[in-house]
């Protein structure tokens, strides 16, 4: 299970705190069909890794104005958080079933 789509996000000039919080949602329901370790693994590179979805617009970062740059970054640095959080409980609740 991958995130295809996921990589091309929008420019970080046009991405908002909501469009965000979107790619968490989406994480969230591609969680509940992952039925192993394997599949939430594949989905945390895709979403985390070092060529992930918020890695790439981290690496974006550099490339905004000063006063965008530090609003974006709190929200990256939340969505990423909020990710984590995510996928932990659904590899917890795998080990749950085993």
């Amino acid at each position: 299970m991958t995130a295809p789509d996921l990589l091309a996000p929008p420019p970080l000039s046009e991405l908002t705190e909501t469009s965000l919080a979107g790619y968490a949602n989406k994480l969230a329901e591609q969680l509940q069909q992952a039925g192993t370790s394997h599949a939430v693994e594949a989905l945390r590179v895709d979403y985390l890794g070092r060529k992930g979805l918020i890695s790439s617009l981290k690496r974006g970062l550099k490339d905004l104005t000063d006063e965008r740059r530090p609003m974006v970054g709190q929200w990256l640095n939340e969505v990423s958080q909020k990710m984590e959080q995510l996928l932990d409980a659904r590899m917890e609740a795998l080990k749950a079933q085993e």
